[in-house]
């Protein structure tokens, strides 16, 4: 439902004019505004991982490496469409008219590939901080079990002393 810049028919005018022009243009168009769709949602992932980054919250860590995940597959489907245009899997697409605009949205395509699955590995270390964060929470938890089981050990022993003697003296016994 979106209607093509004049603009950008004009300077593919040439094209136009050729067997399959008018596909090959508006396919290529088509797909640019794709890829700015992956684009601008990637962006919305990269502002909540440097959210993330500040308060390491579990779930949104998760979620967000679903989400990730996610978009990954879709990129990546897209380039393959991209290859199999390439590879004149679709005839009515002739990618040669066009090339270096589609070796431009291939190479946009591939680095935000590439972006993507640096994320993949940056939301890893955020998982390894969160678990690094509940490790030294649990820690400081055991250490202070162990410092009140110390003192409770201690008491039992002086309590324990009295009773010995108590329980001795109250025997039964010529």
């Amino acid at each position: 439902n979106h209607k093509v810049d004049e603009n950008s028919l004009k300077l593919f005018k040439y094209t136009l004019k050729k067997d399959f022009g008018e596909s090959t243009v508006l396919g290529l168009l088509t797909m640019k505004k794709v890829l700015l769709n992956y684009s601008s949602e990637f962006e919305k992932i990269n502002l909540e991982i440097d959210r993330q980054e500040e308060i390491l919250d579990a779930v949104g860590i998760e979620r967000l490496a679903r989400h990730l995940r996610k978009l990954n597959d879709v990129v990546e489907d897209f380039f393959d469409v991209l290859i199999k245009l390439e590879d004149r899997e679709v005839r009515e697409v002739n990618t040669s008219y066009v090339s270096y605009d589609y070796d431009v949205l291939r190479g946009k395509t591939r680095h935000l590939l590439d972006r993507i699955k640096s994320h993949m590995d940056q939301i890893a270390w955020l998982r390894d901080e969160i678990e690094l964060k509940t490790t030294r929470e649990v820690n400081k938890r055991l250490e202070n079990l162990n410092f009140i089981l110390k003192r409770l050990t201690a008491l039992t022993l002086i309590l324990m002393i009295p009773n010995i003697v108590a329980s001795h003296f109250g025997m039964n016994f010529k």
